[in-house]
């Protein structure tokens, strides 16, 4: 009995041991998260289209280089797109409803806008400076 007494307070005593603050690991401190608001909405330029029988409206759209866009196309009429090559860009416009192109023109110059529907002779300019 006395054994099992002993045993059992020299287990007590190794659980409650403490570990030298030295022997514990180091505490990882997180890398910082990224400042969202750089990319927020804040910073982008937006310019309404309108595409209607048979014009873009406004035609000529004048960009800084550099400047984040946000092109908000809105078909008025029937079904149109938009293709501006230079920046890959070619979406189809459906009736009634908003779409939306972000991009960053980074070359400056003259740009051609367009609706590659047949029939339809719509186009406009960029003029990216």
């Amino acid at each position: 009995m006395k054994q099992s007494f002993l045993f059992l307070i020299l287990a007590l005593a190794a659980c409650t041991t403490t570990i030298p603050s030295d022997m514990h690991p180091p505490l990882l401190t997180p890398p910082p998260l990224p400042d969202l608001r750089e990319s927020s909405l804040d910073n982008i330029t937006e310019v309404r289209i309108d595409a209607q029988q048979f014009e873009f409206l406004p035609s000529r759209i004048d960009l800084t280089k550099g400047e984040r866009v946000r092109l908000i196309l809105t078909a008025r009429d029937v079904n149109h797109t938009f293709v501006l090559p230079e920046f890959g860009i070619d979406e189809e416009l459906e009736v009634g409803e908003d779409t939306r192109i972000d991009f960053w023109p980074n070359k400056t110059g003259f740009y051609l806008f367009y609706c590659d529907k047949p029939g339809h002779k719509m186009e406009g300019i960029i003029n990216v400076r």
